[in-house]
Order: structure tokens, then C-alpha cells, then sequence
């Protein structure tokens, strides 16, 4: 997992995408969320340019009576009736959350393998002390949590409605995961799937199984993980910055497989035979200079 990047001061040099309380039972302390993705290194985005003359497509806001309008000049409403609105100010609506709605409350504690991953929306915050005062009880809280191999499931009212969380321990930092309720999640069976299970022969399975522990990594490394296409989208980026030909990446036709002990077979016999041909490459580790 990676660290939160910081200031000699202690403080994330972040912005926090929020700000309150953490309590856990009469424990409270200071904390701020800080967005752990990193829009910088995530996608490449294309703009929309006019065919003709190859400039970018503008957006304007406008006001069907005045036309355009200044950011300034644009305020919130909310519909009640068709073409009627009530303003509301974002400073009313921060006003209107009570201390409660303010802090980020730990209900229950539970095992690391007692929240199912369906539930997890994908939003993942650093929770960092939001002063010197707040480090004791932060540290604290997460240290125990660790020991005991425990998460925090709470609630917190973030982006204008309340959300369901989970709290995890890292070795120097806490995490705060957004999770969907319950409701949320399409039972698997509404999709096809979690009906009756197909049958499954015991030779199938113990290759299955054979195939499954040859292939396992008990140095899982997540940074040896690279954005292959990411990588091949930056280069045609580029080869067209300069003028250069782009080449189409050969396709290697794989051999037809018969069945499904065939390629179970097959597996174990490429795997056993290149020592994992398909595993991610890792470049091996320098001796420490003495």
C-alpha cells in the first residue's frame, strides 16, 4: 500500500476532500480524508476537436434569457415544480450538518475477512491527524486494529449524503473505503449467476487445484503491475508528435484447446515447464552496500 506523500510538518500537502471527527466509542479525534487516487498518473483524456479546423470544442454556460454568465454570477437551485427553483447556498448546506453529521462514526469492529469485497465502491481515502493532538488517539486506534486484524464499519455524511465505510489499518496510516449498502448490490442470482452449481469432476478439480498453487505468489508485489496499455496509448501519442509511422503490435494466435482437462493440462505443463512464463516479470533485488 502506498504512503500518503507529506510535509516535514506532518501535514498532508493534499487537499482534503473532507474534514471532521473520528470516534470511536467516547474516543474522538480530528481527522482529513485525502483522496488516494492520483489523477495524474490515471487516464489518458482526448479532447473533442471540430474536424475542419482542428480546434477544441468549447462548453459555455449560458442563461437561455442573458446568454452567457461568469462562474460568479451561477448559484444552486433545486427544482420543486416545473421551472420553479429554491436557491441553496453550500455554505447553508454545511451550516445545516449537525456534529454528528460532522464526524465519521465507527459502529462495530469487525474481522478482515468479515466484509464481503462486493461492497466496495472503488473510493479509497488516507485518513491523516488533522493536528498534534489527534496523533495519540489516531495512532492508538490503529495500532490496536491492527494487532487484532480488525476493521471499523461507520457512517459519514460525504458528497451531500451519508455513506457507508470501512476503516483500515495500514502499518503507519489509516484508510477509509467507500462501501455501497446493501440494497445497492444486484443479488448475483437476478444475473445468472449463484444458481445450481454445474457439476464438477474430482480429476478436473485437482488439476484445477495443482494449476491454482503453481501459480501462486507469496510476494504478491502490486507495483510490478504495469499499465500495458496506458503505456501503448502514450506511444502512439508520441509517434505522432513526431511524424512516425505507427506499427500495429503482432497478435500471437493461440492453439485451439479441446476441452477443459486439455487446457488444465496444458496449463500445468507450460507453467511447470518455463517456471511461470506468465507471471509478472520482477527484477531481482541489489545487495545492500556494507
Amino acid at each position: 500500500m502506498p504512503k500518503a506523500k507529506r510535509k516535514g510538518s506532518g501535514r498532508s500537502r493534499w487537499r482534503a476532500s473532507w474534514r471532521g471527527d473520528l470516534r470511536f466509542g467516547l474516543v474522538r479525534f480530528s481527522v482529513e480524508a485525502i483522496n488516494a487516487y492520483s489523477r495524474s498518473t490515471g487516464d489518458i483524456h482526448f479532447h473533442q476537436l471540430h474536424a475542419k479546423c482542428h480546434r477544441r470544442i468549447e462548453y459555455h454556460k449560458a442563461c437561455p434569457i442573458h446568454g452567457e454568465v461568469d462562474q460568479d454570477e451561477i448559484v444552486m437551485g433545486y427544482e420543486y415544480g416545473r421551472g420553479k427553483y429554491v436557491e441553496i447556498d453550500p455554505e447553508e448546506l454545511d451550516e445545516a450538518r449537525t456534529q454528528q453529521e460532522r464526524t465519521l462514526n465507527i459502529e462495530e469492529f469487525i474481522s478482515e475477512d468479515g466484509l464481503d469485497q462486493i461492497y466496495l465502491d472503488g473510493r479509497m481515502y488516507y485518513l491523516s491527524p488533522a493536528g498534534a493532538r489527534d496523533q495519540e488517539p489516531y495512532h492508538l486506534m490503529r495500532r490496536a486494529m491492527l494487532d487484532d486484524g480488525r476493521l471499523g464499519i461507520g457512517q459519514v455524511v460525504f458528497s451531500g449524503k451519508e455513506q457507508l465505510t470501512a476503516v483500515i489499518p495500514r502499518e503507519d496510516i489509516l484508510i477509509m473505503a467507500m462501501l455501497n449498502y446493501a440494497p445497492e448490490i444486484r443479488d448475483a442470482e437476478l444475473v445468472g449467476v449463484g444458481e445450481a452449481a454445474a457439476p464438477v469432476s474430482s480429476q478436473n478439480l485437482r488439476l484445477a487445484k495443482s494449476l491454482i498453487r503453481s501459480m501462486t505468489n507469496d510476494d504478491f508485489d502490486i507495483g510490478a503491475y504495469k499499465n500495458r496499455y496506458h503505456e501503448r496509448v502514450q506511444q502512439i501519442i508520441n509517434a505522432k508528435r513526431k511524424g512516425k509511422t505507427i506499427v500495429t503490435p503482432e497478435t500471437e494466435e493461440e492453439e485451439p484447446v479441446i476441452n477443459l482437462m486439455d487446457a488444465l493440462k496444458r496449463s500445468l505443463s507450460n507453467d511447470r515447464g518455463t517456471g511461470g512464463s506468465k507471471r509478472i516479470h520482477r527484477p531481482k533485488k541489489r545487495a545492500k552496500a556494507v
